[in-house]
């Protein structure tokens, strides 16, 4: 999980950089919410490891039937 956390981790604040910015720039767009979420292929086992993830304002979630299920603090993703 620790490789595929980095590498997503790494990805969400490079689209927001990159791509979220400037679409929503070009678009004259304020989102009034903005999540980032982590769903990896299997549920996490280290507690420590989604803490940490979610210190940095990152949801972790798996999918559970047709739900997303948080893992950890929610941080308001599943009200979406």
């Amino acid at each position: 999980m620790y490789t595929q956390a980095r590498k997503g981790i790494a990805q969400l604040f490079e689209y927001e950089f990159f791509d979220v910015q400037k679409f929503s720039q070009d678009n004259n767009l304020i989102f009034e919410k903005k999540h980032k979420i982590i769903i990896p292929s299997q549920s996490p086992k280290d507690v420590r490891y989604v803490d940490f993830i979610n210190s940095l304002k990152i949801g972790v979630a798996t999918i559970v039937e047709d739900s997303i299920k948080p893992v950890g603090k929610d941080l308001g993703f599943s009200q979406i």
